[in-house]
């Protein structure tokens, strides 16, 4: 009825492409097409030392058993600079975590209610994240720098014990919710 779990060794690793063009990435012996401005789920490896490579670049990885990890592709899809991010896991069941993913140039960044009355995860600088647990609620938010906003996310659904990004690029933003996968 439900899948296996996991191995205990297993990390969680997923792609995030803003490189304007479909990419893909392999880790290990998984391997990832990802559209532009999306991510794929989360996929299952052992921890260790995997290799990755997308387009012409490639890095090793070190990835921890259960850990998370966003691995940003931004630049080009045959050349994408790489960005990894050890993401923070929601801990409280009873809440909703959003983390805010900065790929832009940009100094600084916030995730505030639509109105901008309300910040909600503030100040993110450039290749860096930020986190919040948040109570499940239907609620429009908008990622912004200053008052300007760069992205408006019209009557989202926070689902307790669920997982969202907001991932800012130079040409806007995206949301998505985190989902992992054990092929």
């Amino acid at each position: 009825m439900y899948a296996p779990e996991p191995p205990a060794d297993s990390a969680y690793v997923r792609i995030v492409n803003v490189t304007g063009a479909l990419a893909t990435a392999r880790i290990g012996n998984k391997s990832y097409s990802v559209k532009n401005a999306a991510s794929s789920p989360y996929l299952v490896i052992p921890q260790g030392s995997p290799k990755l490579s997308a387009g012409r670049t490639s890095q090793t990885l070190n990835v921890a058993a259960g850990h998370y990890y966003t691995v940003a592709l931004t630049g080009t899809a045959s050349a994408p600079k790489i960005v990894v991010f050890d993401d923070p896991t929601n801990t409280n069941r009873a809440k909703a975590l959003i983390v805010l993913y900065n790929l832009s140039s940009r100094p600084g960044v916030n995730l505030k209610t639509a109105d901008g009355k309300t910040a909600v995860i503030p100040g993110v600088v450039a290749s860096r994240l930020g986190s919040r647990a948040v109570n499940g609620i239907k609620i429009s938010l908008a990622a912004f720098q200053g008052t300007r906003p760069l992205a408006t996310f019209k009557d989202v659904q926070l689902e307790r014990s669920a997982a969202y990004s907001v991932v800012v690029t130079n040409k806007g933003a995206f949301w998505t919710r985190s989902t992992t996968s054990t092929r």
